[in-house]
């Protein structure tokens, strides 16, 4: 072999060393790994796959969440009666129409402020067609027993005409007057005598 030839196969032998050293000198800056992680990254690539994942379990619902499902063989629970309706001024018990004021009566009729209690009585008349009535006039003990007595069933017979005008069955209906034999206070002061003037309203649908 010549020596030139020689000489280019040993520039070409460092040109080939020089590119070599180049190709493999680490990145300026990054740090090869320590050896314990270059070591546990070996390991990890030499494990077996495991198996396949486990479908993920669903979330349970919380409670509270809107529209809930309900449960299987519930049924929403029906109270056994209705709630009976109230009404503004008279109660309904067993034996009576219960005001809570009295019927004040002017001339003949009766006043316009107690209109809306007889009002009411033929309103519940009408909602319960079983109730039938003893409607009782009863006065204080001023004046004769007569006259009293007259009073009490004129104001009776008011009372019964004026529901009949409100459309209750006049057969569901009895006016009786007791004048003043029946008192509930005392005839001696003004306010017993206020007591004693007023209207039962004695349910006969109820009689055994």
């Amino acid at each position: 072999m010549s020596r030139s030839r020689m000489s280019l196969a040993v520039v070409a032998l460092a040109i080939a060393l020089i590119l070599g050293l180049a190709l493999f000198r680490p990145t300026a800056g990054v740090k090869p790994p320590p050896p314990e992680v270059d070591e546990a990254l070996q390991e990890a690539e030499q494990r077996p796959q495991s198996g396949p994942k486990a479908a993920p379990v669903a979330k349970a619902q919380r409670p509270g969440r809107a529209n809930p499902e309900p449960s299987q063989g519930t049924t929403e629970e029906i109270p056994d009666e209705l709630p009976e309706e109230t009404y503004e001024f008279v109660e309904i018990t067993d034996t009576h129409l219960v005001l809570d004021q009295r019927i004040h009566f002017e001339n003949d009729g009766v006043e316009g402020d107690s209109r809306e209690l007889i009002d009411e009585v033929a309103e519940i008349l009408l909602d319960h067609p079983q109730i039938e009535l003893e409607i009782g006039g009863h006065t204080d003990s001023r004046g004769s027993g007569a006259s009293n007595q007259e009073l009490s069933e004129e104001r009776a017979n008011v009372v019964r005409d004026a529901l009949i005008d409100r459309g209750v069955d006049p057969d569901r209906l009895e006016a009786v007057g007791f004048g003043e034999d029946r008192p509930i206070a005392s005839n001696q002061e003004s306010q017993g005598r206020a007591t004693n003037r007023r209207m039962e309203f004695v349910r006969t649908d109820s009689e055994e």
